[in-house]
């Protein structure tokens, strides 16, 4: 490529990089994935802190001149610091538009997203001597590595669940207790395999449970929803299981509802589809698009604690 050819792409860049931050930045307070089953989408799109703080850096590095001008250290401090101060109106902003709490791992995000911008700006990067500019690689592809992880867990988990698919949960393998909201892998009881999930019941608290919010979400081709519930307990136990939608308007008429009463040992629970279709008032429930299972009791006088196991559709 020729020199002239060369210093035209590089008065693009900028352009380019300034044109993709407007573009972006509107998705910090609309779109997102929402309620969407894929716990991967949710992730991919939290890293895209990383890239629009990385195009915020390269830009604010390009167009004020006098940071160009200062020491290699100076210039990272007063980026950090500067990014770090957008992300938290940023956050406080999303906060008044949107009614979202401050995420501080979004600050890390954006602050990993400047690091890497830093490092795309040659005049920058140039500055270092050679130790420290391959010290420095090495541990932003660490911080990148680390960032990137949970991501490749929930693919991983993602296949074996599509791979399971009419069985929802048998908690054999540990990534599989990321798709719940508590419990822990018990190895002491078990309908199927070796392990179930052990779930706490806290004296006191208003609705002790559990929900279970990422899972193949097409239930049309099935006739019944079947789980295995151990009671460890003397007394009987009432539980309510909960199913709703996308659609979910977070009314009680909207969803499926169902108490259900658990004698001590094992139970199991089955569920027509037919009724989650007809729960809720003034519509159907879509099978295409289930989107969240909850088991939980009502205030209870003591600690109290219950056991799942395969949990699949029929």
């Amino acid at each position: 490529m020729s020199k002239s050819a060369t210093l035209s792409t590089d008065a693009k860049l900028p352009v380019i990089a300034a044109t993709l931050l407007l573009l972006m930045f509107p998705l910090f307070f609309y779109f997102g994935p929402g309620s969407h089953p894929a716990r991967s989408l949710r992730l991919i799109w939290n890293l895209g802190h990383i890239g629009f703080f990385a195009l915020f850096t390269y830009c604010l590095h390009f167009y004020w001149k006098g940071l160009q001008q200062r020491h290699y250290f100076s210039q990272l401090v007063i980026v950090l610091l500067i990014v770090l101060i957008v992300g938290i109106v940023i956050e406080l902003a999303q906060g008044l538009a949107v009614n979202r709490e401050m995420d501080i791992m979004d600050l890390v995000k954006n602050l990993i997203g400047s690091l890497l911008g830093l490092f795309f700006i040659r005049s920058w990067r140039n500055q270092l001597n050679s130790r420290l500019k391959w010290s420095s690689k090495a541990l932003l592809l660490l911080i990148l590595l680390w960032q990137l992880y949970p991501l490749s867990q929930a693919l991983l988990d993602e296949h074996r669940a599509s791979q399971q698919f009419p069985l929802l949960a048998d908690f054999e393998h540990a990534l599989e207790l990321q798709r719940w909201s508590a419990g822990e892998q018990n190895a002491n009881l078990a309908t199927l395999g070796q392990f179930s999930l052990k779930v706490s019941l806290a004296e006191n608290e208003q609705y002790p449970g559990v929900s279970f919010d990422y899972f193949p979400a097409d239930w049309r081709e099935y006739n019944y929803l079947l789980m295995d519930i151990f009671n460890p307990h003397q007394t009987m136990l009432q539980l309510t299981v909960r199913i709703n939608d996308r659609q979910h308007n977070q009314r009680f008429g909207d969803r499926f509802n169902r108490s259900i009463n658990l004698s001590k040992g094992w139970n199991q629970v089955s569920i027509d589809i037919d009724d989650i279709v007809q729960a809720p008032s003034g519509r159907l429930m879509d099978l295409q698009e289930i989107s969240k299972i909850m088991l939980f009791s009502v205030k209870q006088k003591k600690n109290r604690e219950l056991y799942l196991d395969n949990i699949r559709l029929r």
